[in-house]
């Protein structure tokens, strides 16, 4: 058995309304073994940087619901807490389990995202993120092949 190494490290500065936060992480798995390919060395890291602002002035709670300083409420002209945000995303995985057979498609991937998020009440938010993604190899899914990646998602959350 391969001896296996994981550890990171991140910060976080919050003032006010704006927030930044930063994240790196480094894996090695050491030697991964595949039935009739034989044993690969795998290591990967990931990063980022993100930065957020509320508009509406609150200050940007740390592991906690944000409260708006006034709950959506259109009869009272009271629309809630609007936040904007944007990151920078990497992620590399070593070569040469690819280039080995052990896993198919793109090791390393980067892109930016940016995000609209509505808290209309401290147990309830929505949000609108759009993530652009380019891969330094071709990936492949079912007929389709394409080197980068747009995505757009909105969820609702809720906090119990």
């Amino acid at each position: 058995h391969s001896k296996r190494t994981r550890w990171g490290i991140d910060v976080e500065w919050l003032i006010g309304p704006f927030s930044f936060k930063a994240e790196y992480f480094y894996t090695n798995w050491g030697n991964i073994r595949k039935k009739d390919v034989g044993t690969q060395l795998f290591q990967g890291y990931g990063t980022y940087a993100e930065c957020s602002y509320l508009l509406t002035g609150e200050d940007k709670p740390r592991n906690a619901p944000l409260s708006p300083n006034f709950n959506y409420d259109p009869c009272k002209n009271q629309w809630g807490a609007w936040e904007i945000a944007a990151r920078y995303e990497i992620f590399y995985a070593s070569k040469e389990m690819i280039e080995a057979d052990f896993a198919q498609g793109a090791n390393y991937l980067h892109g930016p995202a940016l995000a609209l998020n509505w808290y209309l009440n401290p147990r309830m938010v929505m949000r609108l993120n759009g993530n652009y993604l380019w891969f330094n190899r071709t990936v492949c899914f079912d007929s389709h092949r394409f080197r980068q990646e747009t995505v757009f998602i909105w969820r609702v959350q809720s906090f119990f």
